[in-house]
């Protein structure tokens, strides 16, 4: 593999899979707005623009392609659906399709948000049932992938944590920044994920745009079922924060637009098994966090 292509390089796990993929090819990333502040070869592709999207894909002839890139905001997804469908799933179509004509081997990051959060611990073998537009475009997505590219990697990835090195900041910045300033943070007692570390996110796509037997459907998560409060606890008592900032509340008591699942957590015996580990403990990921220099705090 002599040229990787990332798209979504300026988001948070971007950023990572661009430093994860750096030794082993030339990596070129790409960004919908703003640049990424980081040293790199990137450039911008708008996904809402076909002609443009196969001009620069047709430039670079990248032999691996990585997707990441979307529309992730929740409420943006319900408030602009056709905009969310275009970039989700209309703009993955285009690289989907170019891929297969090209046999460039593809790898699009889902999202534990094509689950309804009724169970939690999905697994693969789990029909996918989202309830907001956001998780409606990414399963069409994944859908469009193993259609067009067969031997494709769709790899569903649980929430995240780790230091922002872009401007979306993540959970773990957002709950730390705001503890070390001795503000509160809300956070639900009943809602549920498999929290893992956005480092180790970035190395397992790495390893498996190696392993030509990794394509189809993995479930990527740590091995916690936590609620996002007890995801604040534990960060606090890994960074020796004061927990006392951290509110804990109920989904009943937040307003939003889009509807949120309870339990979306995931099952990844399947991933661990292929990559010969026993599991991705999210507690070692927040002490590992720990030991890393956190954000500038004002």
């Amino acid at each position: 593999m002599r040229r990787a292509l990332v798209t979504g390089a300026s988001g948070f796990l971007g950023s990572y899979l661009i430093r994860a993929l750096a030794g082993t090819c030339d990596v070129v990333g790409t960004y919908a707005h703003r640049a990424p502040e980081a040293s790199g070869n990137f450039c911008r592709l708008d996904l809402g623009h076909p002609e443009e999207v196969e001009t620069i894909l047709d430039e670079l002839r990248p032999e691996a392609l990585v997707h990441a890139a979307a529309a992730a905001d929740l409420d943006w997804c319900e408030r602009e659906p056709e905009r969310a469908t275009a970039i989700n799933v209309e703009g993955t179509r285009i690289l989907a399709r170019w891929a297969a004509a090209h046999g460039c081997r593809f790898l699009y990051i889902s999202t534990d948000q094509v689950f309804s959060g009724e169970r939690g611990l999905y697994r693969e073998s789990d029909p996918a049932s989202p309830i907001c537009h956001y998780g409606h475009t990414k399963q069409q997505a994944e859908t469009i992938v193993r259609a067009w590219v067969p031997d494709s990697i769709v790899l569903r990835v649980a929430l995240m944590f780790g230091w922002s090195t872009s401007r979306h900041r993540s959970a773990s910045n957002a709950i730390y920044e705001n503890l070390t300033r001795g503000q509160p943070v809300r956070l639900f007692t009943d809602q549920y994920r498999s929290p893992i570390l956005v480092d180790w996110v970035a190395e397992v796509v790495a390893r498996l745009l190696r392993l030509p037997e990794a394509s189809g459907l993995w479930h990527l998560g740590g091995d916690q079922r936590w609620s996002r409060y007890e995801f604040g606890l534990k960060l606090a008592a890994s960074f020796g924060l004061d927990p006392s900032g951290l509110l804990p509340i109920r989904m009943a008591e937040f307003s939003s637009l889009a509807p949120r699942g309870k339990d979306c957590s995931l099952d990844s015996t399947r991933i661990c098994r292929l990559l010969g580990r026993t599991r991705f403990s999210a507690e070692e990921g927040l002490n590992r966090l720990a030991r890393t220099s956190p954000p500038r705090v004002e």
